[in-house]
């Protein structure tokens, strides 16, 4: 277990990027972040990368805004977004463990996984030592998620952060289910492009999606492990929703302005 202080003497989190890249040349198979904004840059998307690429899997807090604008760093690829459900009690009813209402949880497609982050008892710092107590957010959710992924690199210490992070984000287990969406996505894609017809794309955005979407299907047919083989599904059908508008307004604003140049 590393203990790494990013906080400045004011207790805010200054060096948050900085304790991330010191925790991965330090070798941490899994680092639990705690903390963020809205705010982003390639810069930082980079600092994550570096992690990843090190073997350091990333988990990150999803934010207490009740919003679902992305929240960073938790929101950056390579990062396993968390989010706040209400609690623990697997008998409560499905309104007791929605997020994005009264947990405060930012939430949207963006967002992997979810776990307990209600009342959750917590080490704390308020000028006390050895004191513990109970607090609510995404901030008490990513440590559980961070403590479920290693008990994946504990039982798989070959896989690779990625790997580990999909295997969170994957409720397959057995494969089950995985060939009839398979067929499904492919019955629908035909059913879009027109069966046994040519189809004629002029949009360079919509030929990417679709080589995307074929090259996904591909992998998806030769990948024996279930996990990754429901990821290549994922990226398909993401692509897919590109394609038919089944996007959120994020993907829109992201195509849009991604069609300007902006300079001096």
């Amino acid at each position: 277990l590393m203990s790494v202080n990013a906080s400045s003497s004011s207790g805010s989190i200054a060096y948050g990027y900085a304790g991330i890249i010191y925790a991965a040349q330090n070798g941490a198979d899994i680092v639990s972040l705690s903390w963020g904004g809205f705010s982003s840059s390639h810069a930082l998307q980079d600092v994550i990368d570096f992690a990843v690429s090190q073997g350091t899997c990333v988990i990150g807090a999803a934010g207490n805004n009740n919003s679902n604008r992305p929240f960073f760093p938790a929101a950056y690829n390579g990062v396993v977004a968390v989010a706040n459900v209400w609690g623990t009690d697997l008998n409560a009813s499905l309104d007791d463990q929605r997020y994005g209402t009264g947990s405060a949880s930012n939430y949207g497609g963006w967002i992997d996984v979810a776990a307990a982050g209600v009342s959750m008892l917590s080490t704390q710092d308020f000028d006390t030592t050895n004191w513990y107590g109970r607090q609510t957010g995404t901030s008490m959710s990513a440590p559980v998620a961070a403590g479920v992924a290693a008990l994946i690199v504990a039982q798989n210490p070959t896989w690779g952060p990625l790997k580990v992070g999909e295997q969170l984000r994957v409720s397959a287990v057995t494969g089950e289910g995985l060939a009839a969406l398979e067929a499904l996505l492919i019955e629908r894609a035909g059913a879009l492009a027109g069966a046994g017809q040519d189809a004629l794309v002029t949009n360079a955005r919509q030929r990417d999606a679709l080589v995307e979407c074929r090259d996904a299907m591909i992998a998806a047919s030769e990948e024996n492990d279930p996990v990754l083989r429901a990821e290549s599904l994922r990226v398909a059908m993401r692509a897919l929703g590109r394609l038919t508008g089944r996007v959120g307004v994020e993907d829109i604003l992201d195509i849009v302005f991604g069609r300007f140049c902006i300079g001096k």
